[in-house]
């Protein structure tokens, strides 16, 4: 037996609710008809066999069905208010069973008469009787039957004991009425069956077409959405794109002119520095757009790799205490770490790398918008998890702007933030979509102009057993080109140019490279080397193959699995799970030269 799904659960609870507020509503704009009906009945019959012998017992009668009509009546007093079956779903249960109730008694009514009146009534008052109740029972169809209980409990108790008094009773004279009654009575029951089970595919139907038409809606509104997205992130991309290509514009303009002309001398060189300084700054800033673009198309995609264990994070802290105190020094501002002492001693649930990047974006995004002060990484602990805090003294978030400022392409306009660092607005909606692929949400504390804090919560637990994550990320120039010297790298780009910068880059630390246009052409060179590559490095999208099959084909020629590590500008979830299962790294383009040579050397083979 196939289990149901929890959309499935939840779309069944939500269709009950509303198919118990129609009903409830359905019986409630019908009572006061019902009542009005039910009353006048009992009345008339209790004027029409009005005699002194049947005072008493008309009276008692009459009494337990005005019962009924105070009941009905209190009813509708209690449950007047016009809204008061959308506010929870419980109180229009509870009004459909006291309703049963309601017809109950009031069937308990006429039952009661087939007892205490009848038998004192003449064959003609008994027929009228009858006659009655079979007119009220006709009426139910209509007013009770949309919730079948309320039309059974008048049904059952109205009509349903009449044969047998009048097979039983000698003071009954409508005599050979019983087939008659029991058939009526199994006729109005299965048309009032019908009549429920019909109301209710109706409401049904109606019910999963608003569902459906809301679902259209929201699709449609969410297309709306990501079109107007869309424009304005053409807008902002092109005003981005444009601010740093005319920076390198005037840069290599200002550097031709200084080849042209020859200028020397000190004031020469300060200034050939200071463009060099200028254009990399500009590059890094075209790389951070193109890093932020990919992040976004990839969570767009779900072409993320998700591996969520229990982990120390100890090493991550340091490595990023590492890397951002230069660049908070840089800005004249200060970062700290905070942990508890015992940090180490304790794992968290998480995906290492996920993590790292989500504190990236936090960290990059703190000191962008902190004028003075400093910035500080902190972690406490909570009972089973542990608290994750990036922490500012910078510009805070104006009141305003709370509500999104975790959309994509929001920025906060001031004239205190770093010109020079502004982004496209990107980095804390891939932060808040990366911790809930963390299985968290990221909280905001803020106060304009005194700082904002920024905290995700995660599992955590104390263990020997905890998965250590890679070692420190940062190698100096020295160490790097002792790790690099001699060894053997394969670069393999059809791109002649990036080819052979990439061979470049490792060429200045020492390795040893051999560059390549295919696989083909790769596997041809390393025939006349005396060595099989330590590192096979490669494009990803060539025009005749891929780069996973350019390291396979050199994979095979050596038999050897050899580390390689592919480039690619875009891959979809199914290439990348190739790419994973060969254990092939992937670095994403644009990748920077100290991304690139740090991959190089965590991936180089060992000897």
């Amino acid at each position: 037996m196939k289990s149901r799904s929890p959309t499935s659960n939840a779309q069944e609870s939500a269709l009950g609710s509303a198919l118990a507020t129609i009903q409830a509503e359905y019986l409630r704009a019908n009572l006061y008809v019902a009542n009005v009906g039910t009353t006048s009945v009992v009345l008339l019959l209790v004027v029409f066999f009005w005699d002194a012998d049947l005072e008493t017992e008309l009276l008692v009668w009459a009494g337990i069905g005005l019962s009924s009509t105070v009941f009905r009546s209190l009813l509708m007093y209690v449950y007047r208010a016009a809204d008061c079956f959308e506010k929870r779903s419980s109180v229009a249960k509870r009004y459909l069973y006291l309703y049963t109730g309601a017809t109950v008694l009031s069937g308990l009514t006429f039952g009661f008469g087939w007892l205490t009146l009848v038998p004192h009534l003449s064959s003609y008052e008994q027929l009228i009787y009858l006659l009655s109740i079979v007119a009220l029972l006709f009426g139910g169809l209509f007013a009770y039957s949309p919730f079948f209980p309320a039309y059974l409990g008048f049904s059952a108790t109205a009509l349903w004991l009449s044969p047998l008094l009048l097979n039983f009773s000698s003071e009954i004279y409508v005599t050979g009425l019983a087939f008659g009654i029991w058939l009526i009575s199994l006729v109005s029951t299965m048309f009032a069956y019908r009549f429920s089970d019909a109301f209710k595919v109706n409401k049904e139907l109606e019910f999963n077409v608003y569902r459906l038409l809301s679902e259209v809606t929201h699709k449609r509104d969410e297309a709306v959405a990501a079109n107007l997205a869309k424009s304005r992130f053409l807008a902002s991309v092109s005003h981005d794109l444009r601010q740093p290509m005319q920076a390198v514009s005037l840069t290599l303009n200002t550097l031709q002119q200084l080849l042209v002309r020859k200028v020397g001398g000190e004031n020469a060189q300060r200034l050939v520095e200071d463009n060099l300084a200028g254009l990399q700054h500009s590059v890094q800033y075209l790389n951070s757009i193109f890093e932020a673009l990919v992040s976004i198309s990839r969570l767009d995609a779900s072409a993320l790799t998700i591996n969520i264990e229990y982990q120390e994070i100890d090493t991550l802290f340091k490595n990023l205490e590492y890397e951002y105190l230069k660049v908070a020094q840089a800005e004249q501002l200060t970062f700290e770490l905070s942990v508890p002492q015992n940090f180490n001693e304790y794992q968290v649930k998480t995906d290492i790398h996920l993590l790292e990047r989500l504190l990236r974006n936090l960290i990059t995004n703190a000191i962008r918008y902190t004028p003075k002060g400093g910035v500080r990484l902190a972690a406490r602990l909570a009972g089973d998890s542990i608290d994750i805090r990036v922490v500012d003294t910078g510009l805070g978030v104006p009141v305003s702007m709370r509500a999104r400022i975790f959309d994509e392409f929001v920025q906060i306009r001031s004239p205190l933030a770093r010109e020079k660092d502004i982004s496209l607005g990107l980095g804390l909606s891939i932060a808040k979509r990366l911790s809930e692929l963390l299985g968290s949400n990221i909280r905001l504390s803020t106060h304009a102009g005194l700082g904002s804090t920024f905290s995700v919560r995660l599992p955590k637990k104390k263990s020997a057993d905890a998965v250590r994550p890679l070692q420190p990320h940062f190698i100096d120039e020295r160490a790097m080109v002792e790790r690099l010297k001699h060894r053997l790298v394969v670069v393999i780009d059809e791109d002649s140019k990036i080819c052979e910068a990439n061979k470049m880059v490792l060429e200045q630390h020492g390795a040893q490279v051999i560059a390549a246009a295919s696989g083909d052409a790769a596997v041809q060179a390393l025939i006349f080397s005396s060595r099989s590559p330590d590192l096979i490095l490669s494009d990803y999208q060539l025009v005749d193959e891929t780069g996973l099959e350019c390291v396979e084909k050199i994979r095979i020629e050596f038999n050897e699995d050899i580390p390689a590590i592919v480039i690619a500008g875009y891959t979809d979830p199914e290439e990348l799970k190739l790419l994973r299962n060969a254990g092939v790294e992937i670095l994403y383009k644009p990748a920077p030269a100290d991304a690139l040579l740090f991959s190089v050397i965590r991936h180089l083979r060992v000897r």
